[in-house]
């Protein structure tokens, strides 16, 4: 069984920073922009935790209807690519 030294944990230069989510953004280039970018209404990890474990959370700043408008449109151009092969579509 491991054993933790609490003075080498307390020393180790870990800090620990307000959760975060993923952020994707498509720049002008059509390159996909990832970043990282703080969760709003989540300071403790604690929080954090209680919201990913309730699993019917959306955030209120979705837009379902938009994002599923921009599913189809991402789907469709990704169907009228010659160079992608019927399998991988």
């Amino acid at each position: 069984m491991p054993t933790f030294d609490n003075h080498d944990c307390a020393t180790s230069g870990t800090t620990f920073k307000d959760p975060t989510a993923p952020h994707t953004e498509i720049n002008e280039k059509g390159e996909i922009v990832y970043s990282e970018v703080n969760r709003e209404n989540v300071r403790k990890l604690e929080v954090y935790v209680e919201e990913m474990a309730s699993a019917d959370h959306i955030s209120s700043s979705a837009n379902i209807q938009k994002i599923q408008d921009d599913v189809v449109k991402l789907w469709n151009v990704v169907k009228s690519q010659p160079e992608i092969s019927e399998e991988t579509k």
